[in-house]
């Protein structure tokens, strides 16, 4: 839905959960097609402790990019027997 705009990025308290793609997926998005990302091979889920859930996905540079979503992560932590 948009950049992460927080002045630190990276929670002191949470969780990462990095997901690979193969293939990778088709950039849709004008959030990562504005620095030129066309596909996606990994993706992070950033769960900060009480906060909403963010994104993290890198460049081409592996330069990281922090990006607020609309989505229910739910299942995903089900799927992974994972609690935050």
């Amino acid at each position: 839905t948009g950049m992460y705009v927080k002045a630190k990025p990276f929670p002191d308290k949470g969780h990462i959960i990095k997901i690979p793609m193969n293939p990778p997926a088709r950039a849709n998005s004008r959030w990562l097609k504005n620095y030129g990302i066309n596909s996606v091979s990994k993706v992070f889920i950033i769960f900060p402790g009480e906060e909403k859930p963010y994104l993290l996905v890198l460049d081409k540079e592996e330069r990281p990019l922090f990006y607020e979503f609309d989505g229910d992560t739910d299942a995903l932590l089900d799927e992974l027997d994972f609690q935050p």
